[in-house]
């Protein structure tokens, strides 16, 4: 089967080395890389894999299947740059936050065959094509408009054992599931530290841990029901469930617990890789849309949205990482509600 792949950064990177090993045809679409082949060099806990594929700056004029690994705000021009190659065919964005549906309906419009994937192992692009993979495993899929479906199974079978795929009925709860996960990021982006030192403090484990239960509330406010993914539990969904219904505190096993999946290679996290690769983060789809989201609702996320501004500072003004007991002082109210 041939596969055209939007995107082979970190994840989409991975997803296209254990594609090819699983003996698909490869064509990736790269504007950036104006030679006609790529190198995939795929390093880590799915093994070592290399090999040569098909490169060009979009899609060829038919593909079997589409799989855009871009992040969220470059999602729909991609889409629309490589409508020639994807109409008709069944299209797999893999992307966080949880506007990717309704960016990719309006840019390919309502026939389209689209499928949205939750990835849930952790990656790092080491280069051009070479990315290595840290830890964790899953790819979850569903159809966004809430159908499991032949389409679902279908391309998650093309992807190989080690990868644990899975299919949703409800892609729009599950990328709320995810969306709690991500706020992982914002602390290692903001202090320049991976997750495994950063969240051995108790303290920016409960910073992160308050992040998530305002994400659990307002998804729950929004009608989404939290399924359990790789990293999110039932035990998880269980203690923000208490802190919501009964103002229980939520511990910060809850983070540690997630990062404690990771093993001992130190885990970035996405926001913090593009800090480092002075690229365009996810701060916007992970922070700022759940604060935009809660405040069309009446609510607010006050630890989400400090947390979306100090990763501004970083990546928008170039601030200097903040040290811990600066972190302390800018989340005081929160450490001493804690």
């Amino acid at each position: 089967m041939q596969i055209g792949v939007i995107g082979a950064g970190a994840i989409g990177g991975t997803l296209a080395a254990l594609l090819h090993r699983n003996g698909h045809e490869l064509v990736i679409a790269s504007r950036r890389d104006t030679a006609n082949e790529m190198e995939l060099i795929l390093h880590g806990a799915f093994g070592e894999y290399r090999a040569t594929v098909e490169c060009m700056p979009q899609l060829p004029g038919e593909v079997d299947v589409v799989v855009c690994a871009t992040k969220v705000g470059d999602l729909g021009e991609a889409l629309r740059t490589n409508r020639g190659g994807s109409l008709g065919s069944p299209i797999l964005c893999v992307q966080n936050g949880v506007r990717g549906p309704e960016i990719a309906r309006d840019a390919l419009g309502p026939r389209a065959r689209l499928l949205h994937g939750l990835a849930s192992f952790a990656a790092r692009a080491d280069a051009p094509g070479e990315v290595t993979v840290t830890g964790g495993s899953g790819l979850v899929i569903g159809a966004s408009e809430g159908t499991r479906g032949s389409l679902a199974e279908a391309v998650a079978g093309l992807f190989p054992p080690e990868l644990c795929c899975s299919v949703t009925d409800d892609i729009a709860s599950a990328m709320w599931s995810k969306l709690l996960v991500n706020q992982l990021n914002a602390l290692p982006a903001i202090t320049d530290l991976p997750m495994q030192d950063l969240y051995a403090a108790d303290d920016m484990a409960r910073i992160t841990a308050q992040a998530m239960v305002e994400v659990y509330e307002l998804g729950c406010a929004l009608g989404h029901s939290f399924p359990s993914i790789p990293l999110f539990t039932d035990a998880a969904r269980a203690s923000l469930e208490a802190a919501r219904t009964s103002s229980a505190a939520v511990m910060p096993s809850l983070v540690t617990d997630m990062v404690s999946t990771f093993g001992e290679v130190p885990n970035l996290g996405s926001t913090l890789q593009s800090l480092r690769r002075g690229v365009a983060s996810e701060n916007v789809a992970l922070g700022h849309d759940p604060v935009q989201l809660a405040q069309d609702a009446g609510l607010m996320l006050p630890v989400v949205a400090h947390l979306a501004t100090l990763v501004d500072a970083r990546e928008r003004e170039r601030r200097a990482p903040l040290r811990l007991d600066e972190v302390r002082g800018e989340f005081a109210e929160w450490c001493a509600a804690s």
